[in-house]
């Protein structure tokens, strides 16, 4: 399996065009982070249902016969919100900023019975009023 490992360098996020999925040593690194911390935060986000651990984690290959865990990256992302760290902090930042510099084009659907015809309203322009994006 070919895997990606995001970075920080120069201050901005390095994310590989390969699928991202990190082991807990280098999202220890990624993250200035005890090993012992992300396999906590790992724990406490599986335990709470926000993720499946089964979607999330990988074997990955690393020498003859033996494997570690990888995580896929919304693993790493959720760990880095989950943890209080100055890298954490940084990386969310980079990531945000990261997502708002890109222009994204996005649908919202909308069951049709969340509109009614009668009375003129319309659920999805309510919400982009509600949600004007700058």
């Amino acid at each position: 399996m070919e895997r990606g490992i995001i970075k920080i360098e120069n201050g901005e996020i390095i994310i590989p065009d390969t699928p991202v999925w990190m082991t807990v040593g280098e999202m220890s690194d990624l993250f200035m982070v005890s090993a012992y911390g992300i396999r906590k935060a790992l724990r406490q986000i599986f335990r709470s249902g926000i993720m499946d651990e089964h979607d999330a984690v990988r074997p990955f290959p690393y020498a003859e016969g033996c494997y570690a865990e990888a995580y896929n990256m919304e693993a790493v992302a959720a760990v880095a919100f989950r943890i209080n760290a100055a890298a954490c902090r940084r990386f969310r930042e980079l990531m945000l900023r990261r997502f708002m510099e890109k222009s994204l084009d996005f649908y919202i659907c909308i069951p049709a019975a969340d509109c009614n015809h009668r009375t003129g309203y319309d659920a999805a322009q309510v919400w982009q009023e509600r949600h004007k994006l700058s």
